[in-house]
């Protein structure tokens, strides 16, 4: 990572709406927009919880807090994600803390916050915790059982 810039990708906000959540805001991601340049790094990360303040959650379990990550189709008044098959971004990304994980790995993570490590297990992603492996109860809609945190990884673009 010597001499690359590295961007920090964090959320801000919490689950709920405007009026839940005054003061607070919805979620936004910061920085809202980020220009990265080929061969720069971002690190994206966030930090929720499960002590949401009661009567706060929108449509997700009282007390929660859950984020994910995914890319956009169309311009920036479009609010549906995108097929990582035809996803611009994901296409042209690679983890440096998963060198082994695929594109495909690495946007599935992002996208169930990390309650799956992966499409198909690698070297950090055993079998059983991967999308095509996984033993446990499926992901729910609205990410109510997925970690409220994530590590999230250090891409190169």
């Amino acid at each position: 990572m010597a001499g690359k810039f590295l961007h920090n990708l964090n959320v801000r906000g919490q689950r709920g709406n405007i009026v839940q959540n005054f003061p607070s805001v919805e979620y936004d991601f910061i920085p809202d927009q980020l220009t990265a340049k080929k061969g720069d790094l971002i690190h994206v990360q966030w930090a929720g919880y499960n002590t949401n303040p009661a009567n706060r959650a929108g449509e997700g379990t009282d007390a929660t807090d859950r984020n994910n990550f995914v890319q956009m189709a169309g311009d920036l008044d479009t609010s549906y994600p995108d097929r990582i098959e035809k996803s611009s971004f994901w296409q042209n990304v690679e983890s440096l803390t998963a060198p082994d994980a695929t594109p495909k790995d690495i946007a599935v993570a992002m996208a169930s916050s990390g309650y799956y490590c992966g499409y198909e297990p690698h070297s950090t992603c055993p079998a059983e915790l991967s999308l095509t492996g996984n033993t446990r109860e499926g992901l729910q809609g609205q990410l109510n059982n997925a970690n409220a945190s994530y590590r999230g990884h250090v891409l190169q673009v």
